[in-house]
């Protein structure tokens, strides 16, 4: 289909014997074709991808592939978008008929078919200096053996598509896999330094209670506080003869620096 695209000249496909059937790989060449064409009583369509298993592939992410190229392709063209991509999603198939009324080709008859490509290709020949007289349409009748070979030839082509489609599917799927695990690893040691981070922290605090003769006592209840203040208060009761009056009647009081205390002392 990209040498069609490259081709200096019209492609013209031509879907024939009467009878005749272009379904899968055939609908998506005849649709990248600069002119398609179909004898009378043959069909097209049923484009959705099969496995070499016989088994339909319906996974958004090759089915959206396929739809999009077989729309691209009909847009390139000039023919009807929304029945290309049909080929493709719902298995359609549609004969000469109606594939010139849903402009999904653009001739049905043969004659016809030899006078247009000749005008066509003439057009696009004529600054060469070449001029198309004439063009005729032909079935051409291919040996039996080369139908067969023709046949094992595209089976082994579609099965090697289909183990390459399978394998790039299981390798992304391992490079999500270990992206995950990178980023789960990553989050983890994270997390780790943060609570370590956090622990340290909450144990690197001192909260002191400072009293006036100089000594400091940490403070780490409620319950810690309330033993020291009473064991004070009984050591005041127990050497009360060895204070003098001025001594017993000076409170404690919470500072938070030692620049407070130097200040209270002065």
């Amino acid at each position: 289909m990209n040498d069609f695209n490259d081709s200096p000249i019209p492609v013209v496909v031509w879907v024939s014997p009467s009878g005749a059937a272009a379904w899968s790989g055939g609908t998506y060449i005849l649709m990248a074709s600069h002119i398609a064409a179909m004898a009378s009583g043959t069909t097209i369509g049923s484009a959705q991808p099969v496995l070499s298993t016989g088994e339909l592939l319906n996974e958004s992410k090759y089915m959206n592939a396929l739809s999009g190229l077989m729309r691209d392709n009909a847009r390139l063209h000039n023919r009807n978008e929304t029945v290309a991509e049909q080929f493709v999603r719902q298995n359609i198939n549609i004969g000469p008929e109606e594939a010139l009324r849903f402009h999904v080709i653009e001739f049905a008859e043969r004659e016809k078919v030899g006078v247009e490509a000749r005008n066509i290709i003439d057009e696009k020949t004529e600054h060469w200096g070449i001029k198309v007289s004439s063009v005729e349409v032909k079935d051409i009748a291919i040996p039996h053996a080369l139908q067969e070979a023709m046949s094992r030839q595209a089976q082994a082509e579609r099965e090697r598509r289909a183990r390459v489609t399978l394998a790039m599917a299981e390798f992304e799927a391992a490079q999500k896999m270990v992206d995950a695990a990178n980023l789960y690893d990553k989050n983890s040691v994270r997390a780790c330094t943060a609570k370590q981070g956090h622990v340290n922290a909450r144990t690197n605090q001192y909260p002191h209670r400072w009293s006036l003769n100089g000594l400091s006592t940490p403070r780490h209840s409620e319950h810690t506080g309330h033993s020291k203040r009473k064991e004070r208060a009984e050591n005041s009761v127990a050497k009360g003869s060895h204070k003098t009056e001025s001594e017993q009647s000076q409170p404690d009081f919470p500072f938070s620096g030692s620049s407070q205390l130097g200040e209270s002392v002065d």
